[in-house]
């Protein structure tokens, strides 16, 4: 009866164990699969925190809106997860990055000959600065901008250009930190233009805004404009 009842508790101890270690066993499982989940979540938010992208030029015509967009982040990107948004609307396969490169800067100096100037001071620029032959006389019983003469001379200023030069126009690139892609769809904006890239980092442009590498004039602080 003893021997039985010892058997019995050896067979069960056993089995414990066998339990036991069954159970590390699966606990380990689960803590490197834990483990590993949060190692690759950690090394998501990384990759997110170093992506960045910019818009810094857009043309828009007849032929549709080319957006160039420079990544601005320390991580590289893959051009294929570009995604378009014009006015709020994705666009969906009618549009194609086309090229890959940078943006060179020149300055261009330039002579105008002034032959007259509007002045409005109501209007956000007040002086405006015109090439054209006017005969219109100021007339102070009607509403329309002073007429200023005397003005006629020359005007020297400096511009700078900018121009996209492309380094690979191949179907397939790697789109590093400090490169830009040309983004070109035959269709046309209103209002913005959005691009969202990898990891759902996103840039928008606002028709009127100023961007980088859009053309800029040097004197651009001045009040006056030309027609």
């Amino acid at each position: 009866m003893g021997f039985s009842t010892a058997a019995a508790f050896l067979i069960v101890f056993m089995a414990g164990m066998a339990a036991a270690v069954e159970l590390l066993s699966a606990g380990e499982g689960f803590f490197y699969s834990l483990a590993e989940g949060i190692q690759e979540q950690v090394k998501r938010s990384q990759q997110q925190l170093g992506t960045s992208v910019e818009i810094v030029n857009v043309t828009t015509g007849a032929g549709g809106t080319v957006v160039y967009v420079e990544n601005t982040g320390r991580e590289p990107l893959n051009p294929d997860h570009l995604a378009l948004i014009l006015d709020g609307v994705w666009v969906e396969d009618n549009f194609s990055v086309t090229a890959l490169g940078y943006f060179r800067v020149r300055y261009v100096n330039k002579t105008y000959l002034v032959k007259g100037a509007y002045h409005n001071s109501s209007a956000a620029v007040p002086l405006t600065l015109t090439t054209q032959d006017d005969t219109q006389v100021y007339n102070p019983s009607v509403t329309e901008p002073d007429q200023l003469y005397g003005i006629v001379g020359w005007f020297n200023i400096t511009v700078a250009v900018s121009d996209f030069v492309s380094t690979n126009t191949s179907d397939s690139f790697y789109w590093l930190p400090g490169d830009v892609v040309r983004v070109a769809t035959p269709l046309r904006f209103n209002s913005t233009v959005k691009v969202v890239v990898e990891g759902g980092v996103s840039d928008t442009y606002r028709a009127g805004e100023a961007l980088p590498h859009a053309h800029v004039l040097s004197a651009e602080s001045y009040v006056y404009r030309w027609d």
